[in-house]
């Protein structure tokens, strides 16, 4: 009987690391610094309530733009609600792919809690709403969209407008900026003239 050689110790993966490398920090600072650290503070409501009560002043950079068919607005926000000391975010469910094609659902805290309610910022000559007109709109008007997959994911506003001279990629998350909060959107999503 011949008997093989066998090592007396496996390798592992550690063995081919150097000594001051570990793949699991790197990966949790990865995972980390994609992670939104959302603050629900008392400063995050008051800009809330400040962003939703100076709505109807609208931008002139905005109200210039002629939409062609469909309706720029800008919606307000929900509040995030008090629960003793704490301030509770808004969460919005969004369709969580999975391999099989299969969505789930997922509830998140997003930096866009648009409300199903909006300033009409400029529509089409034709179209009986116009600018400073709140409307009622439907869900598909403030439908999250999921770019990417996993730890670089990111949620954006499906139907969410920037306008061409910000020098913006994408509609920004910081509820501050003069840009934030406008979408382009179909007239038949709008439900109602408040």
């Amino acid at each position: 009987m011949i008997k093989k050689n066998k090592p007396k110790a496996k390798s592992t993966m550690m063995d081919f690391i150097k000594d001051n490398q570990d793949p699991l920090a790197k990966q949790t600072a990865v995972v980390q610094s994609n992670v939104h650290a959302f603050k629900y503070t008392d400063d995050y409501m008051n800009q809330v309530q400040e962003y939703n009560k100076n709505l109807i002043n609208l931008d002139p950079m905005y109200t210039s733009i002629k939409p062609l068919h469909e309706i720029l607005v800008r919606f307000y926000l929900h509040e995030p609600k008090r629960v003793g000391s704490l301030v509770m975010p808004f969460k919005e469910s969004i369709p969580v792919a999975t391999k099989s094609g299969q969505a789930t659902y997922a509830n998140v805290e997003s930096d866009f809690p648009f409300a199903l309610k909006a300033v009409v910022v400029n529509a089409p000559e034709n179209n009986v709403l116009k600018t400073g007109d709140t409307i009622a709109v439907s869900h598909k008007a403030t439908q999250l969209l999921v770019l990417g997959t996993g730890a670089n994911a990111e949620i954006k506003i499906e139907q969410s407008f920037i306008h061409p001279d910000s020098g913006l990629q994408y509609p920004p998350s910081d509820l501050t900026n003069q840009h934030y909060g406008y979408a382009l959107i179909q007239y038949y999503e709008v439900k109602a003239k408040l």
